[in-house]
């Protein structure tokens, strides 16, 4: 009768467990933000702390020795300084004829090409060469693909609205690195690892959330994986669909341009 009664106690407290477990429910599923901020590489794979690799060029950005003669015959020595650099922002956006190409020659042409032909399609033909002729002057550098912030938060709401974005030139100069426009703009105070960069004043991305987010970074766009326009309205898509996740880091560090 003793074993009886423990078989009914025993099996009690199995049922006990099991109602326990099903009030319990399941496990709640994993935060996807999560995963894709264990996955976001800031350092796009770069190597920041050996500037002196980023003086070679790039298979897009590669310069014929003849058109490097040509440049330093127009531009001359220049100075491994900010107004050095500045002096090549002057003598490009002088000496090529900005064409409107609608987004249509991204990932294109080559440095070698826009060179021959002295036209800008927009900032991804401008920085491809700016940074082009100041690696030719040992100016390690780097490019940047952004999104506008204000974009990527408007076209979640909106898919029909075109895209935004910028590209800009990182280069190191004076044992720091800085971030360049194609214009002659500059942060002197530029994080790298960062990937919000606060923006002048503009209707293109502010107001709030304003500012930029870097989607690809490489020698050229070539080697962050952009030939062509709809390799950047992916990555720019794929920013916008994940942007909650990133957006602890929107406005929480501001750039003094100079």
């Amino acid at each position: 009768m003793q074993r009886v009664w423990l078989s009914v106690i025993a099996l009690l407290i199995i049922l006990g467990q099991n109602a326990c477990s099903e009030a319990e429910g399941p496990d709640p599923e994993p935060d996807p933000c999560e995963t894709i901020l264990a996955h976001f590489d800031r350092t796009f794979g770069l190597q920041y702390e050996r500037p002196d690799i980023y003086v070679f060029q790039g298979e897009q950005s590669v310069l014929d020795s003849s058109n490097i003669k040509q440049i330093r015959s127009s531009l001359g020595s220049i100075e491994k300084n900010i107004p050095g650099l500045l002096s090549v922002v002057h003598w490009v956006n002088t000496n090529f004829t900005w064409v409107n190409a609608g987004g249509s020659m991204i990932g294109q042409v080559t440095a070698n090409e826009l060179f021959r032909d002295r036209e800008l399609y927009g900032c991804h033909s401008a920085a491809l060469m700016i940074s082009s002729i100041l690696r030719s002057y040992d100016f390690p550098c780097l490019l940047v693909e952004t999104a506008s912030v204000k974009w990527a938060n408007d076209f979640r709401e909106n898919k029909q609205i075109p895209f935004v974005g910028h590209v800009m030139t990182e280069v190191f100069v004076n044992g720091a690195w800085i971030l360049l426009d194609n214009n002659g703009a500059y942060i002197m105070d530029y994080d790298p690892y960062f990937p919000f960069i606060s923006t002048i004043g503009s209707s293109l991305y502010s107001p709030a959330p304003s500012g930029l987010f870097a989607i690809g970074k490489g020698l050229d766009s070539w080697e962050y994986g952009v030939h062509s326009s709809n390799d950047t309205e992916s990555l720019m898509k794929k920013f916008s669909r994940d942007m909650h996740c990133y957006a602890k880091w929107f406005g929480s560090l501001t750039y003094a341009w100079e």
